[in-house]
């Protein structure tokens, strides 16, 4: 699903690949986006950045946020989005990509010309802060009006929801690689009856009201679902219901006699759609997409 999902972008957009690429593997996304022809990757983590220099010839390196590292590669660049940063990067020689403060007034400076017009000032980019269609139009164009008369820069804009409303400048992309892509299984390793008035989980969280079939899945809130919320699961064909508290490393699941020990138990992928998680969680993508595990 990532080469799909990859294939269906222009190679000069620039990839995110934080929090080890969403949770999806950093060294296993970067071998299917370099395969493609993709070259310039945006990170947070120091170590990432240089991870991608020293194993992929070719590629550049974009560090978003505060953190600062020192290279003689030219093929980092940091980010500016104060004046304590921009003195950093003139004292130490490192080239930088200014950050626009968007209407989300997170983090980011105002557009300054002395700072756009230095020679290690190689980009400048905004992340939008509007998920809604006229929230997008009014900050692409809000983006627009800083940077219409910067030149010999590259000028790129964020998030995934913009890829397809702006054609103006290059993208800069996260959860768009990664839609659908991770999946979540475990297995039955124990399967019991419980009678009913019977309990189980912590805190005796759950009784049965009647003598029914549970299994043990060898997954639990670890592996990034709450522990309280309930969701569904999909084994042979169909799905069965989890029941109590969650442990760290085991759920319990509601099951029928054709369940079996061993039997592969999909808790999120092609039957248990992310977007099915996100609305029992109440969570976004992002949330759910870096703890999962």
């Amino acid at each position: 699903m990532i080469k799909n999902n990859l294939e269906q972008l222009d190679r000069k957009t620039i990839l995110v690949v934080k929090d080890n690429a969403y949770g999806c593997g950093l060294e296993n996304v970067l071998t299917i986006a370099i395969s493609l022809g993709f070259t310039f990757f945006a990170v947070t983590d120091i170590k990432d950045s240089l991870y991608i220099i020293n194993n992929y010839p070719n590629t550049y390196v974009l560090i978003l946020g505060k953190n600062k590292v020192v290279s003689i590669s030219n093929r980092i660049f940091l980010t500016v989005e104060s004046e304590d940063d921009y003195l950093f990067c003139k004292k130490t020689k490192m080239p930088y990509h200014l950050k626009i403060i968007s209407p989300m007034n997170r983090f980011g400076m105002q557009k300054d010309l002395s700072i756009i017009n230095d020679s290690l000032c190689k980009g400048v980019y905004m992340h939008t802060s509007r998920y809604d269609d006229f929230g997008i139009e009014s900050e692409l164009k809000y983006f627009y009006n800083i940077v219409k008369d910067i030149k010999n820069k590259i000028i790129h804009i964020g998030g995934s929801h913009i890829i397809y409303k702006d054609n103006k400048y290059i993208k800069r992309v996260g959860m768009l690689i990664y839609d659908n892509a991770l999946e979540l299984y475990g297995k039955i390793v124990k399967t019991f009856v419980l009678e009913r008035d019977q309990f189980i989980g912590y805190n005796r969280s759950y009784k049965a009201k009647y003598r029914m079939r549970v299994g043990i899945i060898d997954v639990g809130y670890n592996s990034g679902l709450s522990s309280f919320i309930h969701h569904t699961v999909y084994i042979k064909g169909n799905r069965y219901k989890m029941i109590g508290q969650k442990c760290m490393d085991f759920s319990f699941v509601q099951i029928n006699d054709k369940i079996k020990v061993n039997d592969e138990v999909e808790l999120l992928g092609p039957n248990i759609k992310i977007g099915e998680i996100c609305r029992i969680e109440k969570k976004d993508k992002y949330e759910l997409y870096v703890n999962i595990k």
